[in-house]
């Protein structure tokens, strides 16, 4: 079956024309140009002008001439949405919708489409969604909000059945909220770049096919929360401000192979880590001293551990490891580990730390060597 697509876009030309009409195509600037024309058959239309501020309503029978539409896609275009303003696209697969300024999502806002299977609002300025859920229904796999105002995910509609694909990052989140307000069936869940600080203990717990967990860039300065999705396989806390994780937290999480610690103030890992089968760890720029817990897998584990206060003995062993295991990691890693780039050999380089037959004599460092290492590497590039 042919995939049939209506597209709202940007066309740029010299001359401005209302509809350019293809064999599968049809691309105008604004909404009032549909009424001009009328195709059933019509796979694309495209409307919108990414240089113009949205300031066109979303109505009832604005598409009443396109009713075999399986793709839409609208553009810096709209600033209201209407309730049953989809209400001739029965058809409709996929619907998108960039850089609108669309504040509020009105009650069953896309309840006619049965059959629409990915809805993606990104870069709009949606501050709300209304009680009742504008999309509840069992076909709809994926969801995109990122980029608008939301406060929370206690909305109705992201516990709707079927929904796998979860993606609501740059908003302004603080609480997850109670178990059950997500959908059973979410494979991937990214909540990246919020400003999430809390997660109740069982908001995961019924997430039974969760493969992949994103929480980077948010507030999280302490980890006690037990993830409890015996399915995670990715998890990501990456780039917040955690200076401890609790024993427990990873208990629940037997079959995760990646988590990504990276740029966080971890001093230690709880001893549970070392249990995991895991085959990437990022742990640089971090605050940590010793990984001698961590299980390295041979031939198949990813590391990283620049930018960490390491002792010499531990950084010497930790990279004899690697080479003898098969560990991978980048050429950008390895330029930290030359040299002694970390604090703990600075220290000694300053002769402010006794040798013991050429090793550190313990892995503690002084809290000025480790602002010095830090100030040393500012300007060299992150790995990633």
């Amino acid at each position: 079956m042919k995939s049939i697509t209506f597209t709202l876009c940007l066309i740029v030309t010299k001359i401005q024309c209302a509809c350019v009409p293809s064999l599968y195509e049809l691309a105008c600037e604004n909404l009032s140009d549909l009424k001009n024309g009328k195709n059933e058959d019509q796979v694309t239309l495209t409307i919108g002008n990414a240089r113009k501020t949205p300031t066109e309503t979303l109505s009832p029978g604005t598409f009443k001439e396109y009713p075999n539409l399986e793709e839409l896609v609208i553009v810096s275009a709209v600033n209201k949405l209407e309730v049953d303003a989809f209400r001739e696209l029965s058809k409709l697969l996929v619907l998108k919708m960039y850089k609108n300024s669309i504040s509020v999502l009105p009650d069953f806002a896309f309840i006619v489409l049965p059959h629409l299977v990915k809805l993606d609002l990104r870069d709009n300025n949606i501050q709300q969604i209304a009680t009742y859920g504008p999309f509840l229904f069992q076909n709809l796999k994926t969801v995109n909000l990122s980029f608008n105002k939301l406060r929370d995910l206690n909305w109705q509609c992201f516990a709707a059945p079927g929904l796998e694909r979860l993606i609501v990052t740059n908003n302004r989140i603080q609480e997850i909220g109670a178990r059950g307000v997500l959908s059973p069936d979410l494979i991937t869940l990214n909540l990246a770049s919020n400003e999430i600080y809390h997660l109740e203990d069982d908001v995961f717990q019924d997430l039974k096919q969760l493969e992949e967990l994103v929480l980077s860039h948010n507030r999280f300065t302490t980890l006690w929360t037990k993830f409890k999705v015996k399915s995670l396989k990715k998890l990501d806390l990456s780039h917040n401000r955690i200076t401890a994780i609790q024993d427990s937290v990873f208990d629940g999480i037997p079959q995760v192979e990646r988590i990504y610690l990276n740029d966080n103030l971890l001093k230690k890992l709880p001893p549970q880590f070392a249990t995991l089968n895991l085959t990437v760890v990022h742990l640089h720029n971090n605050r940590l001293q010793n990984l001698e817990m961590i299980t390295l897998n041979p031939f198949s584990f990813e590391l990283t551990f620049s930018k960490n206060p390491l002792s010499c003995l531990c950084l010497d062993n930790l990279i004899l490891l690697m080479e003898l295991k098969g560990i991978t990691t980048t050429d950008c890693q390895r330029e930290y580990y030359k040299n002694g780039m970390n604090p703990t050999c600075i220290a000694l380089e300053l002769d402010e730390w006794k040798w013991d037959n050429g090793k550190c004599s313990h892995n503690v460092v002084m809290e000025d060597y480790l602002y010095q290492f830090l100030d040393m590497n500012e300007n060299i590039t992150d790995c990633q």
